[in-house]
């Protein structure tokens, strides 16, 4: 038997074995140590002391998603040999719902949401979904808003149909104007012409007594027909 054959055949099957062993993948030990600071614009800020490459970096935007006023944070790894992380959540926020396969702390720091876990040998998993206080009081501001415009259109509305109406020139039916005398009628023409006009000059329009044209322009008032008010030194008189 050649010997020789026999030494180089067993020496390639070794190199070959040896070969095979380092090539498969080896298991990582994974360690870290984290601080996920999540920011109102959905941006994570990450302190990390990690041999997990995907995590040692400064910030991301990868664990945050958004639907509606709800953000989602979400976070799944391989499996830790030692881990510690804690989340804080922006200032004011309120937790919708959190699942974790970790054992978490939750509580409250500087007016902002924390938490916290610790654990060896398994994956850090946790997903948290939360809304911002600011998009609440944000929200209720455009509904107080939406009111407020409906109530000052309505208002307006109001006001200039009844500025309207007050305004608009009393119609005289014939009856009413039939049981007025000629000087009564002879008022209402020139105020109805004028719009308003003063005591003083329906007195000079119409040349007649200051006591006579007072009392016609009281008969009028009585007949709800016109009406006075005080207009500096004399009186303005409008058409009811």
């Amino acid at each position: 038997m050649d010997y020789k054959y026999l030494y180089i055949f067993i020496n390639i099957f070794l190199i070959i074995s040896i070969s095979n062993i380092y090539s498969l993948p080896q298991e990582i030990n994974y360690i870290g140590n984290f601080e996920f600071n999540i920011l109102n614009t959905g941006i994570t800020e990450i302190k990390a002391n990690t041999n997990y490459n995907l995590l040692d970096i400064e910030s991301s935007q990868e664990f945050i998603s958004k639907n509606k006023e709800y953000w989602t944070f979400e976070i799944l790894t391989p499996v830790f040999k030692d881990y510690f992380y804690s989340i804080t959540l922006p200032e004011n926020s309120i937790i919708n719902y959190i699942h974790s396969d970790n054992n978490i702390r939750i509580y409250n720091e500087y007016n902002k949401i924390k938490i916290s876990s610790i654990g060896q040998n398994e994956k850090i998993n946790i997903k948290i979904q939360y809304t911002t206080d600011l998009e609440t009081k944000s929200r209720d501001y455009i509904s107080f808003l939406i009111v407020l415009m409906f109530f000052i259109i309505f208002g307006g509305i109001y006001y200039l149909h009844y500025r309207f109406k007050k305004n608009k020139p009393k119609k005289l039916n014939k009856i009413e104007i039939d049981e007025l005398n000629f000087r009564q009628k002879k008022i209402i023409e020139i105020i109805k012409k004028e719009k308003f006009v003063t005591q003083n000059y329906l007195s000079k329009t119409l040349d007649i007594p200051k006591g006579s044209l007072s009392r016609n322009i009281d008969s009028l008032i009585k007949k709800e027909i016109i009406e006075k008010k005080k207009f500096g030194n004399t009186f303005k008189i409008s058409l009811k």
